[in-house]
């Protein structure tokens, strides 16, 4: 049985000086951002808590009181809320200590009423509802584009920000190819409703955060800034379910992070094609690198990074180039006495 525990993670932008060569990148936090952000792991979590308390639970639905919900008897149920005419509880962590329901807000509601304290769950992975095939995935996310879009309208009316959202729906190979990184499961792949908004300074994201974690709406937060070196870009996504029970992602980032990802972007490519265990001490030096690249941005060092951003997006190509592996750690080196090198 796994033991649940209150997790209090905080998105931050890592504001380390990193020592190239190191094992380890040191950082330390500029300021909270909260508490808010799920690290990667959430997105393959599956797994039962017998025992888990009601009171982290966190509806995605308004459940009408009528009375035949208030009337109903509950001596069949033990006391976890086991009962075979009850929707199972299934829950996303939303990062905060909380969980989401994404399937069970009518047994939430029940049991609730009933007060049952403690209840079974299985903690899922973010998901949209009724999607079995990459048929289904494109009809029900076209039929919710709607409602996404006006569920974002509406956060971006409350929080600001520069609006960006997607208008072109990704093509049938493209998410084909989701659907395998996601183990051949449509209900898992959540980004073709996507938005985002920018902002021109951290306490905006802040509030931003605050205000959507208080939204029905709101399944989970992954953090991208603080919590992971795998993606191109730094944000904090925010998965949104539509009334439907179809999930999409509405991302905040800062507007002068955005201008260089594409460097990221260079990096992240070369890790991808370069699993091999020949290429570990080479990824490792990577690693850092894209740290010390997102030091400079959370500091607002754009202006130096300008300077010498051409040369590293230059010395990046050059390196996805080379099949020569001597070659290649030349590059890395350079990579890393340009960053050295910024006063």
């Amino acid at each position: 049985m796994f033991e649940y525990k209150k997790a209090l993670i905080t998105v931050s932008v890592i504001l380390s000086v990193v020592c190239f060569g190191c094992a380890q990148p040191k950082h330390s936090a500029y300021e909270a951002y909260s508490q808010f952000g799920n690290d990667n792991s959430f997105l393959s979590d599956n797994y039962q808590v017998d025992n888990m308390s009601i009171e982290v639970l966190v509806p995605t639905e308004k459940i009408v009181g009528d009375e035949t919900l208030k009337e109903q008897k509950v001596s069949d149920r033990d006391s976890l809320g086991h009962d075979s005419h009850y929707e199972p509880l299934y829950v996303v962590k939303r990062g905060d200590g909380t969980y989401t329901v994404l399937e069970g807000n009518e047994t939430l509601y029940r049991l609730k009423k009933a007060g049952v304290k403690n209840v079974a769950v299985t903690v899922s992975y973010p998901y949209s509802k009724d999607v079995y095939s990459i048929d289904s995935l494109f009809k029900k996310n076209e039929e919710a584009r709607s409602d996404f879009n006006a569920i974002v309208a509406d956060i971006h009316r409350n929080v600001g920000g520069d609006l960006q959202s997607q208008l072109i729906t990704p093509s049938y190979s493209k998410v084909k190819e989701k659907i395998k990184e996601h183990h051949g499961d449509p209900k898992r792949v959540t980004d073709l409703l996507l938005g985002r908004i920018s902002f021109q300074n951290r306490a905006d994201v802040i509030k931003a955060l605050q205000y959507v974690n208080k939204r029905i709406e709101l399944v989970a937060i992954l953090d991208r800034w603080n919590l992971s070196t795998d993606f191109d870009d730094l944000e904090a996504v925010c998965y949104l379910r539509t009334p439907s029970g179809i999930l999409g992602e509405l991302s905040f980032s800062l507007a002068f992070m955005d201008e260089y990802k594409e460097y990221l972007s260079k990096l992240n490519v070369f890790l991808r094609h370069h699993k091999d265990h020949k290429y570990a001490a080479i990824n490792s030096r990577l690693q850092n690198l894209k740290l010390a690249f997102r030091n400079f941005m959370a500091n607002k060092h754009s202006a130096r990074i300008k300077l010498v951003y051409t040369d590293l997006l230059s010395l990046a190509n050059e390196m996805n180039s080379s099949s020569n592996i001597l070659i290649i750690e030349g590059l890395v080196q350079q990579q890393e006495d340009v960053l050295n090198n910024i006063k």
